[in-house]
């Protein structure tokens, strides 16, 4: 919680001031800072498989906890799977906005020393107008703003030129985004911080951090998902509850998608490349 707080401190104050770092490195604001990838805000997991053999009274979350029949892969399937679309649901609309705002052509306005993308994206079949301010900070720094608008607003008020997203980049390759709450468009709240560091699809680390109870889900406040994706291994890790040490590993090759679960009993168990169960080790 800690950690968080100080980072959204440091974060807000580079998005406000710049924190001084623009006058001290002459940011060239000659040419428009580099718009981080959409992958920055995504889990790529199709390289798992898919589990087979369940139905709708196989599985289910019980505080925390995973019951369910069926192989080792099946279970880690499920759990990568579920946080996969969690993930996705959450951070739809900005990954949306940052894809789309990659082929636009952006104009500098002198007087707030920013580049400005303006143009229209969708996602999950509705269409949005999106504002997008990218501030040089230093010669590779830059902080980002992209603010909203929904026509017509939804039943929460969402949105008009609200700031979805937000984010600060240490380099082209890393950075940090803050995702706003889009039920609470008249605040800007909090409820997702996604660390990254992105060199390609195949190379990047994630850590996204979960700042809201859900009604229709147990996740709690500060539970988190890592992800680290390499050339040859993809992991996950969820924390549900940060108040016990309790959380899932999953690792697995991409290629021949053998790999193995921590549980949450921080037991562990395995299955080779024909997602069948197999001794660990």
């Amino acid at each position: 919680m800690l950690c968080f707080r100080l980072r959204m401190i440091l974060l807000l104050g580079i998005l406000a001031a710049g924190c001084g770092k623009a006058e001290d490195q002459q940011a060239d604001n000659t040419l428009p800072p580099t718009v981080p990838q959409p992958g920055t805000l995504t889990l790529e997991v199709n390289t798992l498989g898919s589990s087979s053999g369940f139905g709708s009274n196989d599985s289910s979350w019980d505080n925390g906890r995973i019951e369910l029949l069926g192989t080792n892969h099946s279970l880690a399937s499920l759990i990568v799977g579920a946080t996969s679309l969690s993930v996705a649901g959450q951070l739809a609309v900005p990954t949306a906005a940052v894809r789309a705002a990659l082929s636009q052509t952006p104009t500098f306005n002198a007087e707030a020393k920013s580049w400005i993308w303006a143009y229209q994206f969708s996602a999950s079949g509705t269409s949005y107008t999106a504002n997008l301010s990218g501030t040089r900070t230093g010669e590779a720094s830059a902080s980002w703003s992209f603010a909203v608008t929904k026509s017509p607003a939804d039943a929460n008020g969402c949105c008009d030129n609200f700031v979805w997203l937000s984010g600060a980049t240490d380099t082209a390759s890393s950075g940090t985004w803050v995702i706003n709450d889009p039920t609470t468009p008249s605040t800007l709240t909090p409820h997702r911080l996604v660390d990254w560091n992105y060199t390609a699809e195949t190379e990047k680390t994630m850590r996204v951090v979960v700042k809201k109870v859900e009604e229709s889900s147990d996740w709690v406040v500060d539970g988190f998902v890592n992800y680290t994706a390499s050339p040859t291994t993809v992991q996950m890790t969820v924390e549900k509850n940060p108040s016990t040490a309790e959380k899932f590993v999953v690792d697995w090759n991409r290629t021949t998608r053998a790999g193995s679960l921590i549980k949450e009993d921080n037991t562990t168990v395995c299955w080779d490349a024909t997602l069948a169960n197999t001794p660990c080790g």
